[in-house]
């Protein structure tokens, strides 16, 4: 005890980003002293977020410092809100697992197994619905990075074409230019030579340059199903008019074109793209 002296306990708290650091270790002051063994100190958070499969980049944890989190490859950021006495709390941020749809759409295919696991890398193998047939070797089917599921290869069957009911040759089948020349190889180098020629016929020596839509023009007697074979095997091709003397192959449908010229004629564009 301090004779003729009036004590008090106290506790001192400080003020955000002080602290003390000394004092006598009596915890009692004498009035009107005021301590003063105080220093600031940096505020901040001591330690970073926990979140599994993240990647967290800062500076450093002082205040108001911000703190960019990342999922790993292979996983996606997630928020969650929830309703807690009619107030919006915000759960912890989470990396979780992508993975791709429940069930794989193949076209003109089926998988072989049953589906288990979805997560990004997995993968299954199909067989493709008769009467399609594969194009290419594989026929696996993998979750890609995206989430998203993706074929090696695709089911095709065999081409049909319907008849477009129109009259006159789609725009483009005239030729932007007829010529005389006496040799196919004369033919071929003024189509090479021209920036809007697509393809070339020559006939009885006469040459003919052709541009878009047109992509093959064969001369002579074709029968109309040996003209829709030639497109068959051609993936770029979506259409034919076949005639007696011609036949002309399309990387467009006639609906794709507009209706000018006048004639008849015998037109067929494919059903489904992916045939052969």
């Amino acid at each position: 005890m301090h004779a003729g002296r009036l004590l008090y306990p106290v506790v001192l708290f400080c003020i955000t980003s002080w602290t003390v650091v000394a004092q006598d270790g009596s915890d009692e002051f004498t009035t009107p002293g005021r301590p003063t063994t105080t220093r600031r100190t940096t505020p901040g958070c001591m330690t970073e977020p926990n979140i599994s499969n993240a990647i967290i980049t800062t500076n450093s944890p002082t205040l108001f410092t911000t703190v960019n989190i990342t999922c790993r490859e292979g996983f996606r950021m997630t928020q969650i809100l929830s309703c807690d006495s009619d107030n919006l709390k915000y759960e912890d941020t989470e990396c979780r697992p992508v993975e791709c749809p429940l069930n794989p759409v193949i076209r003109n295919g089926d998988l072989t197994f049953a589906i288990g696991s979805r997560v990004i890398g997995v993968k299954y193998n199909f067989r493709c619905k008769r009467p399609f047939t594969k194009q290419g070797r594989g026929g696996t089917i993998i979750c890609n990075t995206c989430g998203e599921w993706e074929t090696d290869i695709t089911c095709v069957g065999p081409c049909q074409f319907q008849e477009v009911g129109c009259q006159g040759f789609p725009p483009g089948y005239a030729p932007i230019v007829k010529t005389r020349e006496y040799s196919r190889t004369a033919c071929e180098t003024s189509c090479n030579n021209n920036p809007r020629c697509t393809t070339w016929s020559f006939l009885e020596y006469r040459c003919k340059l052709y541009t878009s839509p047109v992509i093959m023009v064969i001369g002579g007697s074709l029968t109309r199903a040996k003209c829709q074979q030639l497109c068959a095997f051609n993936r770029r091709c979506l259409s034919v008019v076949s005639t007696p003397t011609e036949c002309a192959l399309f990387d467009k449908r006639q609906l794709e074109t507009s209706r000018g010229a006048t004639g008849l004629n015998f037109y067929y564009s494919k059903i489904d793209e992916d045939c052969e």
